[in-house]
């Protein structure tokens, strides 16, 4: 005899279940995040780097190019350095904010760890084909070795790492006076602003001949390029600033939650939810 099954009871019927998710991670969760080498990496930014790093190389082979096409086809892909300096300088400014705990002296062993060692691995490798184009190619060059190669480096496009790294170590000192004192966030940005726009009427350490002043090791080679960087270098404080400490993260949530849906992935489960902006590495 066949058994008619009974509908459950309203009591036995389990209720259904709401997730509230807080507004900033539904503002954060539609960037496109992935997760490499164990932290999470904004897409959009490790994609503009590649690009800026094939602009890099575009520059200094234009560099040759110039004279046999009568201009300079470099100014195609200037952007390239600069896009490295602010995006150093963001990164640092972030820093303090996302690992508190982290300490100054830990920072600076990862940072130089990861940029100047590398520098001076280079540095030995452009010296040594030098003194072997010189030895055994009889190019009528001279092979510089002195201390000034610890910041010129061992190729004159090689000053941006010691320069980057330095510049980071005064980023990071800064974020953390200014998670102390958040109310100064605006006088920085006044400052950084004002520096950039006095270095542009401003004149150089010395005159301006970048590629000859590394062929004969002058000191002076590497404030020289300091100077011509620090205008995009300052910009990326007083962006970066902004950004952390004036509201910049939270215009930039509410942008992300009015353009529409996204699916979480798998890099956000990193700090995201909790409110904090998602590492990358990188600089």
């Amino acid at each position: 005899m066949s058994q008619v099954a009974t509908p459950p009871s309203p009591s036995t019927v389990a209720p259904p279940v709401t997730v509230v998710v807080p507004p900033l991670a539904r503002a954060e969760s539609v960037l496109p995040l992935t997760k490499s080498a164990g932290a999470s990496r904004l897409v959009v930014f490790d994609s503009f780097r590649v690009v800026a790093s094939f602009a890099v190389i575009w520059v200094h082979v234009c560099y040759k190019l110039g004279s046999l096409w009568g201009h300079d086809p470099s100014m195609l892909a200037r952007f390239g350095t600069p896009f490295f300096a602010i995006s150093g300088v963001f990164f640092a400014m972030g820093a303090p904010v996302r690992r508190p705990e982290r300490s100054f002296w830990t920072y600076v062993h990862s940072r130089t760890t990861r940029l100047y060692w590398p520098f001076l691995g280079w540095s030995a490798i452009y010296l040594a084909m030098e003194w072997a184009e010189v030895r055994f190619l009889h190019h009528q060059r001279s092979v510089i070795f002195n201390a000034s190669v610890l910041w010129n480096g061992g190729s004159y496009h090689l000053w941006f790492l010691p320069y980057i790294l330095i510049a980071s170590f005064f980023v990071f000192l800064l974020s953390r006076w200014l998670m102390r004192h958040p109310d100064a966030w605006r006088m920085v940005v006044i400052l950084a602003v004002g520096l950039a726009v006095a270095n542009a009427f401003g004149t150089p350490p010395a005159p301006l001949d970048p590629f000859q002043d590394h062929k004969a090791g002058d000191p002076i080679y590497f404030l020289n390029m300091v100077w011509l960087q620090s205008p995009t270098l300052l910009k990326g404080v007083a962006f970066a600033t902004w950004y952390q400490f004036g509201g910049g993260k939270r215009i930039g949530g509410r942008g992300c939650a009015a353009g529409g849906g996204g699916a979480v992935r798998s890099g956000q489960h990193d700090g995201v939810r909790a409110g904090r902006q998602p590492a990358a590495a990188g600089f």
